[in-house]
């Protein structure tokens, strides 16, 4: 776990309030859409293709990228098909949502003989 300290100011500049908090993973600026998905949500979704129940919960500021992290470029979103045959891992751009589909579809398909119930929502 990464350890960070959170700074709260009031509006007259002076400290308001210090936090001290634990992350499991941190990603900088330039965190590639794979990279994060394969260490942050790939785990998830392949437990839930295990029986596990699964849940991902994104939560940021307005403007924070929360929309680019789960959807992915428009460019690449526009160019994604949910297809077991498809190839989304070497897909630049793609963000959570399509890369989990992908990983579902795949992981369903190369189960033949199990009986999936797949319950998404999206808020």
């Amino acid at each position: 776990r990464t350890m960070a300290t959170l700074t709260l100011f009031a509006e007259d500049d002076t400290t308001a309030e210090t936090s001290h908090l634990k992350f499991d993973a941190v990603f900088p600026e330039d965190c590639e859409q794979h990279e994060f998905f394969d260490s942050s949500v790939r785990p998830v979704v392949e437990g839930a293709l295990e029986g596990r129940s699964s849940v991902v919960v994104v939560y940021g500021q307005t403007g924070s990228g929360k929309r680019y992290t789960l959807f992915g470029s428009e460019d690449a979103l526009s160019r994604f098909t949910c297809d077991a045959r498809a190839d989304c891992d070497g897909a630049a751009g793609l963000g959570v949502i399509p890369r989990a589909f992908d990983v579902l579809a795949k992981g369903i398909d190369a189960r033949p003989c199990t009986t999936f119930v797949v319950r998404v929502s999206f808020l």
